[in-house]
């Protein structure tokens, strides 16, 4: 499970489904990425999504423990 990046998502209130639709993914998909891990243009997706919320996340954010 990626808590970093979820605590990200509830910090700016973005929901699953918003991300499911920023990585052209269904609901169910996304869910087991958040445990199973993004692929590299995923991730590059999803962080210039969010950094339109805070400009200093990076890609630190899908390796934290």
């Amino acid at each position: 499970m990626n808590r970093e990046l979820i605590g990200v998502m509830a910090k700016f209130d973005i929901t699953q489904v918003m991300l499911s639709k920023v990585i052209h993914v269904s609901l169910p998909t996304l869910r087991k990425k958040l445990s199973n891990g993004f692929n590299q243009k995923e991730m590059q997706k999803i962080i210039e999504y969010l950094q339109k919320y805070d400009s200093s996340i990076d890609e630190h954010i899908f390796f934290a423990n």
